[in-house]
């Protein structure tokens, strides 16, 4: 069933863009690793994990855009751009620790995150 528009929630948008990510925690859980990678993505200003509730679209737990994150050795951010501005490629890759976690899971650990 599809929810009416209320203002808090975002309304839908027609696009042919679309984004794939991978996750998967370390065996320790210390560190969650991620590659984001999108077709026909236009003006990225970010990529984020948030997690539910009831009434909103949720809250942002931790940014996978985040540019303070270094990359992992040997890997690339490979972007292909359009002439219309479009991006298609890898827009994302790297690890996140429980340090970087905000909002409702900030000072937890990654396991809190219920995917």
């Amino acid at each position: 069933m599809k929810r009416p528009y209320r203002g808090s929630t975002l309304p839908p948008v027609k696009t042919k863009a679309v984004g794939y990510v991978g996750l998967k925690f370390q065996d320790d859980l210390s560190r969650l690793v991620y590659i984001v990678n999108a077709e026909d993505v236009g003006n990225v200003t970010g990529i984020y994990i948030y997690q539910r509730d009831r009434n909103h679209n949720g809250t942002i737990v931790l940014d996978l855009l985040n540019g303070t994150r270094p990359i992992k050795k040997n890997a690339e951010k490979l972007v292909n751009t359009t002439e219309e501005g479009k991006i298609t490629g890898t827009i994302s890759i790297g690890g996140a620790k429980k340090s970087e976690l905000q909002g409702p899971l900030k000072d937890k650990s990654l396991s809190e995150l219920h995917m």
